[in-house]
């Protein structure tokens, strides 16, 4: 990646935080039923306005993810799972009796398996991240409905070995401020794991995270994250990188798989909801922050997508929600 000013605004705009939510050994065989993100948001009594990713590390041994739909993955030892779609999905290591339910665990019920010939032992982490206002941010969209890290594996990246053997050190030891330590760690987690997934796929067309790669196009989104209070058009963008406006916008489409205008409006939509949610700020004023001409074209663009005004929306989220405000 070149300039990543628009990399660093989109996952900003995420709020990522996480939490390990059961961390235990099972002696195989063993099966454990993972309902969808839908139901773990109330399993879990997090924010209902965040979107929930589970994730699976396993440190010792390894699990089959066998999802709703599509086919199973094998991860081993120092490898990790990350469900970005929040389907519900089975994890499982040989042929057991019974398959637990993810409630079982949580609620600390008795989920013992009696052990079997088949022997060994599977030991991991699952935990969930959350990710705030992601209707519009292109990261979701850009990336696989799964991510399979294999964080200690050759063509991982450096960063993503030290972070993975930081954070199972940290797991284990019996540190003062563990669990914050914990959190900051899957935060920084996530974001690596995105960028071993773009290491590893350079060759993606069409998709966000790839066009950052592209000069042309990284200066034009560097551009638009910059100053998206302003007013930007094609012609503009096509001059900063030094293109016509007809085969900059061609270029643009074919690089992040939207045009450049619907982007811009995509992005000043992702921009007003997350101020709407966290300040105080009143709807005028974020409409011109977000580069909008005047209010009543914000209400306008802003009922097109969400059905209702901004004053309306911000009242119901943020009664519904968990927010923290700025000023």
């Amino acid at each position: 990646m070149l300039n990543e000013s628009a990399f660093c605004d989109v996952l900003a705009q995420l709020r990522v935080s996480g939490a390990v939510v059961l961390r235990h050994r099972y002696k195989v065989p063993w099966a454990i039923d993972v309902p969808s993100a839908q139901e773990l948001v109330t399993m879990l009594g997090v924010d209902t306005q965040a979107t929930i990713v589970p994730f699976h590390i396993v440190t010792q041994g390894w699990l089959d993810y066998i999802p709703e739909t599509g086919d199973k993955i094998r991860v081993a030892t120092g490898q990790f799972i990350v469900c970005m779609n929040g389907n519900g999905h089975i994890l499982i290591n040989g042929k057991p009796n019974k398959t637990l339910t993810f409630g079982d665990l949580i609620y600390h019920e008795n989920h013992q398996q009696a052990c079997s010939e088949e022997g060994g032992e599977t030991a991991i982490l699952c935990g969930a991240f959350l990710l705030r206002n992601t209707r519009n941010n292109p990261i979701i969209s850009a990336l696989p409905e799964v991510l399979h890290v294999d964080a200690l594996g050759q063509q991982s990246t450096f960063a993503m070995q030290q972070i993975y053997r930081l954070f199972v050190n940290e797991l284990q030891a019996d540190n003062c401020g563990k669990d914050y330590m914990l959190e900051r760690l899957l935060e920084v987690m996530y974001t690596e794991s995105i960028r071993n997934y773009v290491s590893k796929h350079p060759g993606l067309s069409g998709n966000w995270l790839s066009a950052l790669s592209d000069q042309r196009v990284n200066a034009a989104l560097n551009y638009i994250h910059k100053n998206i209070s302003s007013d930007i058009t094609v012609s503009l963008l096509a001059d900063k990188v030094h293109m016509s406006a007809s085969r900059f916008a061609a270029l643009f489409k074919q690089a992040v798989g939207l045009a450049p205008m619907r982007y811009i409006a995509n992005w000043r939509m992702q921009v007003a909801a997350n101020k709407l949610l966290n300040s105080n700020r009143s709807v005028g004023q974020i409409a011109e922050q977000a580069g909008y001409g005047s209010p009543a074209a914000f209400n306008h663009a802003f009922t097109r997508v969400y059905n209702c005004s901004p004053a309306a929306w911000r009242k119901s989220e943020k009664g519904s929600g968990q927010h923290k405000v700025t000023t």
